[in-house]
Formats: C-alpha cells, structure tokens, sequence
C-alpha cells in the first residue's frame, strides 16, 4: 500500500514537472519564434541593384558628364535666342553726339542662318538753342547665299544635342555593366558562403577522424602516421576554412563598395537561389559551331546595344563634320538688307518732324587668300570620319565576338554543372566506402583522408558552376542589349 502511494507520487510528480515544463516551453518557443521574426533579413539581389541603382559612385562620372552636356545644350540653344541689348550713355562724343543717348538693339539668328536685327535709339548732339536730337530705328536682315546649300546653321546645337544623348546612352551603358557587375559580386559572396559551409562541414569530419584515428591508435588498430595524416588534414581544412572567411569578406567589401555603402556598414544577404538567374536558357540550345545559328543574336545585339547606336551616331557626326569642312572651303558671302527710319528735331517732342526713309541692299564677302586653316581642318574632320566608319565595323566584329564567347561559356557551365554533380555522388559513395573500409581495419586512413579532399574539391567546383551559370545568363544578356536594370530590380 505505502509503495503504491509512492508509486502514485512519483507520477504525479512527473506529471506535474512535464505541465511546469511544458507551461514554460510555450513562452520559450513564443520568444524563439519572435527572435526569428525580429532577426534581420537578408539582402536580395533586386535590392541590392536597386541600392547600386541609386548610390553607387561608377554612375556619379556619367551622371555629371550629362549634366555638362546638357548646359553646353543650352548655351547652343541661346545661340538662336533673342538677343536684346540695351545701352545708355551720358558721355559726350567729340565727333558724334554731345550729349545722353539711349536706345536698344535685338537680334535673332534664325535655323536658316539669317540674322534679323532691329534697333531703335535715340542721341543729342550739339547744344544750347542750336541742339538737337536724332531719333529713330533701323531693320536689318543678313542671310548667308551657301547656307542654303550647305550643312544648316544648327550644326553647334546639333552637335550639342547629340552630346546629351551621348552622355545618356553612357549613362544606361554604366547602369547594364554595373548590374552585372553587382550581380558577379553577390553571386561571389553565395559561392563564398557555400564553400564556407563545406568547409566547416569537412572541418568536422576532419576533427572526427583525428578523434578516430587516435582511439584506434591507442588499442592497436591505427599507426601513428595514420594520426599525423589525420592531423595535417584537420590543419589543412582549418587553413582553408581561413581562407573561405577572407575570400567572403572580400567578396562582402566589393559588393559594399558597387552598392555605395561603408566598408564597415553590416551586410547580410539572403542568397537568392541561382536557378532565378539563368538567364538565356532559351538560346541554350543553339550550336556555337555553326555562324547562322547566332546570327539571330548578333543581329539583335547590333540593333540594341548602347554601344553600338552611339558608335552609328559618332559615323553621322563625322560625316556632317566633313561635309561642314568641305563648305568651309568656300567664300562667306552675305546677302543684307535693311530699312532705316530717323527723324531730325531740335526739340525731343518734335523729334520726328522731319523723316527719310531709306532702304539699303548689299551684298558683302571676306575671303582670305591663305586657306591653310580651313585646308587643315577639311583634312582633319575627312580623317575622323573614316577613323569613325572603322571603329563602327571594328565594334560590330567585337559584338558578335561578345555574343559568341558568352553563349560558349554558358554551355560550358551547364556541362560543368552536370560532370560535378555527377561527381559529389560519386565522391560521397567513395568517402562511404573509404569510412567503411577504414572502420572495420580493412585499410589506413589515406583513403578517408583523399575522399575527403574528392568531396570538397567536387562540392566547390558544382558552386562554382552554377554561380557561373547564373553570371553567364545576365553576360550573355549585356552581349545583346537586353541586360535591363529594371528586370533585377522590382
């Protein structure tokens, strides 16, 4: 009865240790579940283009190459603008007037190259009762008789013009390369994390097997090279395990540094699956050996790469410059007309007492005789035009270069992908066996110790495939224009 009573207590006992237990496990796995939440998230890839986008200091140069462009666009434009110019004078000319004189002047370039010009101003001149006052205004045009003929007058802003788009087309140039470039760098810290994890995995096995190979030593069943060997493999993984850490800390710094953020800010990535950034999967399949299965592509890239349109602009550019050189050659000749009106008073309010009109048509022209300059510069813009039509084709060869060196590097990483994957299974069955063999005295540690080695050396290489499948899909993408900022970045 009294051990029955005891037995009754004890599982009460326990009963009520599992309920006081199980009441503060409840809290403990409410606290473990919001520590989880409240732990910071890691980065994704379209944030960190996303913050690259914004902050990163390989746009600032661009950025500020547009803004200049864009001002000395401006000034091209106020070239055809009104010009209106208003002077005043109070002094005394010996020769001309004697006394205040006022008016104002305003001209205006038009695309044609005519100059239309209108003043009106008004001056004294002698003194006392026998003083006066010229009063009036005149009109004025000037057109150049070649300008017609010839390239326009906006050439400046023409030339100003492209220079805006020029440093536009540059900008979006930058923005593709960097988000490859942000891409390979957090692409380097997911390949540095997983061999970082492989490594610490085989830092374990390897302390495991210098635990081994020591227990079996001291019974008999292990020589002491076998616990040396064991031991210079711990050390050896311990190094590269190092090794690992400053390559991710590396990779980290870099990755820092395209995004615009401090060495020192933390950094925590999430680790985007690869298999999201694979892209141009759906040329894959195309055989790099034969020319007319890529010319698909390389036709797409010469008609959408930044680079290639600004290179045709520099061709266009280099033609109008030659074509205004050959013009240059040529007499400046100027056809002017204008209209004057005055009046002659000797009081102000009876200024315009007395009028003439009068109007004067002319035509003149300025021609040096030395034509070394406008030789010079003929030959100079002949020279740059070619120079401009060679780098054209000379870029077309590279692009279709580019195109084809990045669809050979993805076929050569998803081949790679697949031998590696085939060979951690077979490494895995090779350490298997070599554990095996090694548990039962069937044979030393080396064969551990080398499958070990097999195993990582495999692990590694299938990482460093896929992340080099992920970066050939977006470099294939730069090759033909298509690397769009706004794809990775949501």
């Amino acid at each position: 009865m009294f051990g029955t009573g005891r037995g009754l207590l004890s599982v009460a006992s326990v009963t009520f240790a599992l309920l006081v237990a199980a009441a503060a496990g409840v809290p403990a796995a409410r606290a473990a579940a919001q520590a989880t939440d409240d732990a910071p998230r890691g980065l994704r890839l379209h944030e960190a283009l996303e913050q690259a986008l914004r902050s990163s200091p390989r746009l600032a140069a661009v950025r500020d190459a547009l803004d200049r462009a864009t001002i000395s666009h401006r000034l091209a434009e106020s070239r055809f603008g009104y010009k209106i110019t208003p002077f005043f004078s109070t002094l005394a000319d010996p020769y001309g007037p004697t006394g205040p004189s006022f008016g104002v002047d305003l001209q205006k370039l038009l695309p044609t190259g005519t100059t239309v010009g209108f003043r009106a101003n008004s001056f004294a001149f002698g003194g006392g009762a026998g003083g006066g006052r010229d009063n009036g205004y005149t009109f004025s045009v000037s057109h150049p008789i070649f300008a017609a003929f010839g390239p326009e007058p906006e050439y400046e802003l023409t030339v100003a013009g492209r220079a805006v788009e020029n440093a536009a087309g540059e900008i979006e140039a930058t923005r593709q390369r960097l988000v490859l470039e942000v891409a390979q760098a957090y692409f380097d810290i997911v390949r540095q994390q997983n061999l970082l994890a492989a490594s610490e995995v085989a830092l374990e096995r390897a302390r495991r097997l210098k635990i081994a190979s020591e227990t079996r030593m001291s019974v008999g069943l292990a020589t002491r090279l076998d616990v040396l060997r064991a031991d210079l493999f711990r050390s050896q993984t311990e190094a590269s395990l190092g090794d690992r850490q400053t390559a991710l800390a590396d990779a980290e710094d870099h990755l820092k540094l395209l995004m615009g953020l401090p060495v020192n800010a933390p950094l925590r990535i999430a680790g985007d699956d690869l298999d999201d950034y694979v892209g141009g999967a759906e040329i894959a399949a195309a055989d790099p050996s034969a020319p007319e299965s890529l010319r698909p592509l390389i036709a797409v890239a010469l008609s959408e790469r930044v680079d290639v349109r600004l290179a045709r602009a520099r061709v266009e550019d280099a033609e109008h410059a030659a074509s205004l050189a050959t013009w240059s050659l040529l007499p400046k000749i100027n056809l002017n007309a204008s209209y004057s009106q005055r009046g002659l008073g000797s009081a102000f309010g009876s200024a315009y007492a007395d009028l003439f009109r009068g109007w004067n048509i002319g035509i003149t022209s300025a021609y040096t005789l030395d034509r070394s300059a406008e030789m010079a510069a003929f030959n100079s813009a002949s020279i740059s035009a070619r120079s401009a039509e060679r780098a054209l084709a000379d870029l077309r060869e590279r692009v279709a270069a580019d195109v084809r060196r990045a669809h050979r590097a993805i076929l050569r990483a998803e081949k790679s992908i697949d031998i590696q994957t085939q060979a951690v299974e077979v490494s895995e069955t090779q350490l298997e066996l070599a554990q095996l063999r090694y548990e039962r005295g069937l044979a030393d540690n080396f064969d551990v110790v080398d499958a070990e080695s097999n195993l990582f050396n495999a692990q590694s290489a299938l990482v460093s495939a896929r992340v080099d499948r992920a970066i050939a899909g977006l470099a294939l993408e730069l090759s033909m224009g298509r690397l769009s900022p706004g794809k990775y970045s949501r």
